[in-house]
């Protein structure tokens, strides 16, 4: 997402581990647990389901994480401090640190997709948005969010966001 605007719209598709309240405390949101030990961090993902239907795994953690480390964003700035990342079950990420830092988990705030997700196209070759957990969608003209009827929480009262392109910031 090169604008704010997209960047604001993308936490309305994608779920993050855990986000930060308005004090920066964590919250908890696919993670059902957060257990930091000495220098390492054992996540538990709550049962969830992406957009599409599948379950969100181990796994789809992990290569989000490595798609976030890896990208021009901040949040590979703020992964710096892991050194390992592994999939210790079905449903359990191991990360392991290189310091002790008693707010890792407020740092565990990078979106999660479905993995490879993000190489699918459409009929045209054109490369579609990757699924998310999100509590919307992308409808596929691009032109409004609908309701993701897979969310694992609370769902909004709100069932259609119309989008407007907008070029740039005015």
């Amino acid at each position: 997402a090169v604008s704010e605007i997209n960047r604001n719209l993308c936490e309305l598709l994608y779920e993050p581990l855990v986000k930060t309240d308005n004090s920066y405390n964590p919250v908890k949101r696919i993670a059902k647990s957060v257990t930091l030990g000495d220098k390492s961090c054992a996540v538990e993902i709550r049962d969830c389901y992406f957009s599409d239907g599948a379950k969100v795994t181990a796994n789809d953690v992990i290569y989000s994480y490595n798609l976030a480390k890896s990208s021009a964003t901040a949040h590979a700035a703020q992964l710096y401090e892991i050194t390992k990342a592994e999939a210790t079950g079905e449903k359990t990420v191991l990360f392991t640190l290189n310091v002790n830092d008693p707010y890792f988990e407020n740092l565990l705030d990078f979106p999660i997709i479905k993995a490879e997700s993000e190489k699918i196209a459409d009929s045209d070759g054109v490369l579609q948005p990757p699924i998310g957990s999100g509590r919307y969608i992308l409808s596929s003209d691009k032109s409004y969010l609908y309701l993701n009827e897979n969310f694992y929480g609370k769902k909004g009262k709100i069932k259609k966001i119309s989008l407007i392109d907008t070029p740039d910031q005015d």
